[in-house]
């Protein structure tokens, strides 16, 4: 049984490193926006049109807004399981605290 609330336990930080990373990815690329809020994926086309430098081709913005995307839906995935397991161990609290109940009723008499 101890190993179940470590295994969960260990996911639960796994889980929360992870969405630290991601969100952490958000908050560069938000800032990268920030510094620039005239750049969008439309400017970025036309500037690539146009021969100035930039890195980021169609394909690559493509690329990167499908990567975006799996990253988000990783992300509501993560969240879901995180609930889950947080009502799972919500679930077992209750159950571990009726059996102490229990077993303190049937302690209880005999000690009288």
């Amino acid at each position: 049984m101890e190993k179940e609330y470590d295994e969960k336990d260990r996911k639960l930080r796994e889980q929360a490193e992870q969405e630290k990373l991601f969100h952490k990815k958000l908050e560069i690329e938000k800032q990268y926006r920030l510094s620039d809020p005239n750049l969008t994926t439309s400017s970025l086309l036309q500037s690539t049109q146009q021969g100035k430098d930039t890195s980021l081709t169609p394909q690559a913005l493509q690329r990167l807004k499908k990567e975006e995307m799996k990253e988000l839906m990783k992300l509501k995935e993560m969240e879901q399981r995180k609930r889950e397991i947080e009502e799972e161990i919500e679930r077992e609290k209750r159950h571990l605290a009726a059996l102490q109940l229990i077993e303190k009723e049937k302690v209880g008499p005999k000690q009288k």
